[in-house]
């Protein structure tokens, strides 16, 4: 097999910096190596979500598959396209990239992520594949006129109408994309908000926007202007990626949050290597390419960073931990402090809302712990290296972050979300439509005290990505000792909500609990609330802990968007803990004795039992054997608990906030 011809953006590396350019042939072999260990063939062919870093009791460490994700599938048909196409189909499945690209054109009927469908469109322009027709039709049904959208969709269908522009009639559907992306920026800021106009965001946060928020819109706006002179579209990318490369760390950083209002880093850590090797250098290439500025330097400082990952060094300067590990064929995620991260991402967020400019994060030289993350690199990560070395552009991963808490209230040593039922939905729609895992922890009195006694119990719940009061008790005891939590959000009422909402937006989900019988009774009822609900599956609850493997592997395969477990504590939360990120699912809810409920094998208490916070009594009436003795036990452990609590604190207290439980989110 012959090797290609280095491209020109290798070239200029190895006249600038020859070490540089031996770098980033090392990725470029590495990802070639690691995207045939990332394909999938169900389904008709696709590529795993992420490949995960763990390491076993007796120290050893593998890398394990999890989930799989049209989006990154798409982004490896984009990159693989510049290979030979031997080895396009090494890297493929045995497919070229047209081929690979047609079989994803072939599944947009079933997608219904706006994101996803750029994406695949974009791959069916610039493998010219016959059947871009079919994809820009798809992508015009999901783009509905005049809706709010995430900025990084947003700058993706951009791309997508630009990629087909000299294929396909596009004209008004591409003004009316680069019109809506440019209509996003804000007063005098040349950097990109998280969302093209209000409505998708709690306004408290609506002015952080992350790193992929300026490369994408900047690389579509650039690649506009290459398919056509527009300088209006090159001058705002101009002036975004001046602004980024003006803001890079001292150790050639790309930071993480920005002020979309003021231009300034609100929070620079973590760093991800995706963006040091892959997003940051496409797109600068591509305006660079499109007759825009310049800025090799800051792409070979970005680059530099993953061999010498200052914040992982030794005394020798060495990093003690590789960012790229042939070995294992991947490169380590990001690099992230080791401290109460959520709590302090809540105040950072919050203080530049009221402070613009305010920035709290730490610089490279802090006395701070730094770690690399257990999670290995994202297919994207692997498949976006490519265009971004050896050719003109493509895309790479949107890896979101997902903060937008206030003040990240702590109740008896336990992190909560401060969250009201609509937030709560929203926060859960979102990770779908950016295909990010949070898994949802519930706590109630009995819990919070079971929690003291179950050390599992306690890491399970506390490492969820939201942990929300679902019991009346919990949000009252936190009033009493000057917690703000502004509402109940009932385990069964947000199940409900969420459901509605799948129905809606044509998202699948898997109902793994309970016995079989209840099941199916839920089933068909479910069916005849919600008839257009795509199940993706379902299964009973009742299985061996060294079915837990398979039983993952099964909701994974089934495509499900959102899992909801109908399991009691603490199965389920374990059972969440150990393997809810090898479901692939992008929501997973406990939902415990909701599954009885609706089956209508128990009832649920009255509203003004609810309002009253006697729920639990409601059902100890109605399982007067099994629950009662349970429920008055942990709830005069629950009061003995507030009280302890409310004598320790002294007069003055007020809210608490700060650390607590360090969650599993990103």
């Amino acid at each position: 097999m012959t090797e290609a011809a280095p491209a020109p953006r290798l070239a200029a590396l190895t006249r600038e910096d020859p070490a540089l350019h031996t770098l980033a042939r090392r990725l470029l072999a590495l990802a070639e190596q690691g995207l045939p260990r990332m394909y999938a063939a169900e389904g008709g062919g696709t590529f795993v979500f992420t490949r995960v870093g763990t390491v076993s009791p007796a120290g050893t460490r593998s890398v394990e598959r999890r989930g799989t994700s049209t989006r990154y599938a798409a982004i490896t048909a984009l990159g693989a396209r510049f290979l030979p196409e031997e080895r396009q189909r090494a890297v493929l499945g045995g497919h070229s990239a047209a081929e690979f690209a047609g079989l994803l054109v072939e599944r947009l009927p079933q997608i219904t992520d706006l994101g996803d469908a750029a994406l695949v469109t974009w791959a069916a322009a610039d493998t010219d594949h016959p059947k871009l027709p079919d994809a820009l039709a798809r992508l015009s049904a999901l783009d509905v006129p005049g809706r709010p959208r995430y900025t990084v969709e947003a700058a993706w269908v951009l791309s997508a109408l630009a990629a087909a522009r000299g294929s396909a009639d596009v004209e008004d559907r591409l003004a009316a994309a680069r019109d809506r992306l440019l209509g996003a920026l804000t007063g005098t800021s040349p950097l990109f908000p998280h969302a093209t106009a209000p409505g998708l965001l709690p306004r408290y946060r609506a002015h952080i926007a992350c790193f992929a928020d300026q490369t994408y819109p900047l690389q579509a706006l650039a690649r506009l202007h290459a398919t056509a002179p527009d300088p209006v579209a090159l001058q705002a990318a101009d002036a975004c990626a001046a602004r980024i490369c003006r803001l890079q760390g001292d150790g050639g950083q790309w930071w993480w949050h920005y002020d979309a209002r003021t231009g300034d880093v609100i929070e620079g850590y973590p760093v991800y290597s995706v963006h040091q090797h892959a997003m940051a250098p496409t797109a600068l290439f591509d305006l660079a390419d499109a007759g825009g500025s310049d800025h090799g330097a800051a792409i070979r400082r970005g680059l530099r960073w993953m061999a010498e990952v200052p914040e992982l060094a030794g005394p020798d300067g060495v990093p003690r931990e590789p960012m790229i590990r042939e070995d294992y064929a991947v490169t380590w995620r990001k690099v992230y402090r080791g401290d109460p991260a959520k709590a302090v991402r809540a105040a950072r967020g919050l203080a530049a809302r009221v402070v613009p400019g305010a920035r709290l994060t730490p610089s490279t030289g802090s006395s701070v712990r730094w770690r690399w993350t257990g999670s290995a690199g994202r297919t994207s990560s692997a498949g976006s290296s490519t265009p971004g070395w050896e050719a003109p552009p493509d895309d790479r991963t949107q890896q979101h972050p997902h903060t937008g808490n206030t003040g990240k209230p702590v109740l008896f040593g336990i992190t909560l979300d401060p969250l009201t039922m609509d937030e709560a939905v929203r926060r859960c729609l979102d990770a779908v439509r950016r295909g990010e895992q949070i898994e949802i922890g519930m706590v109630n009195a009995a819990k919070l005290v079971n929690m003291r006694r179950d050390p599992r119990l306690a890491a399970a719940v506390s490492g969820c990505d939201l942990v929300l009061a679902d019991g009346q008790a919990v949000v009252w005891a936190g009033r009493v000792l000057g917690v703000r939590l502004p509402e109940r959000v009932a385990g069964i009422d947000l199940f409900m909500r969420l459901l509605a909402a799948a129905e809606q937006a044509e998202i699948p989900v898997y109902l793994l609990g309970a016995r079989q019988d209840v099941l199916d009774l839920m089933l068909r009822r479910i069916s005849e609330q919600f008839p257009a609900l795509r199940v993706a599956g379902s299964r009973h609850g009742y299985f061996d802990d060294s079915e837990q493997g398979a039983v993952a592997d099964a909701i994974a395969a089934s495509g499900a968007r959102m899992l909801f477990l109908g399991m009691t504590s603490p199965k389920k939360e374990i059972f969440t803990a150990a393997f809810g990120k090898r479901t692939g699912a992008d929501v997973v809810h406990g939902v415990g004795g909701s599954f009885d409920i609706l089956a209508g094998v128990t009832k649920r208490a009255p509203q003004l039992w609810q309002r009253i916070g006697l729920e639990w009594f409601y059902r100890a009436l109605q399982e007067p054997r099994r629950l009662g003795r349970r429920y008055v036990t942990t709830n005069t452990a629950f009061l003995l608990m507030t009280a302890r609590e409310l004598l320790r604190r002294p007069p003055s207290a007020g809210p608490s906030h700060g650390a607590g439980s360090a969650n599993r989110s990103h």
